[in-house]
């Protein structure tokens, strides 16, 4: 998520309490971004909730309707990104 306090702006982690160390002026949204992701932070586009008839599984993205609000996004700091998945056993 994106923390905003008196025009500054910080990026924190969806997934644990880890903040990038940096802040930015709101002017800075790209910048900030874009150090995020070169210091290995995942930033991501949410899927939106799908119609079963809809096209995103053929053509990687659902119609955008009119009016609607852009879908969130999704932090994710470098060590939850590379946590291990837990490994199930199949017997």
């Amino acid at each position: 998520m994106i923390e905003r306090h008196e025009g500054r702006q910080q990026i924190v982690c969806d997934s644990c309490p880890t903040s990038f160390p940096e802040t930015y002026a709101d002017a800075d949204f790209r910048i900030m971004i874009a150090e995020a992701k070169a210091k290995g932070w995942r930033i991501s586009q949410v899927k939106p909730e799908g119609n079963p008839r809809d096209t995103s599984d053929l053509f990687g993205a659902a119609p955008r309707i009119a009016g609607k609000e852009r879908q969130p996004y999704t932090h994710t700091c470098p060590a939850c990104r590379f946590k291990p998945q837990p490994q199930g056993r199949l017997m």
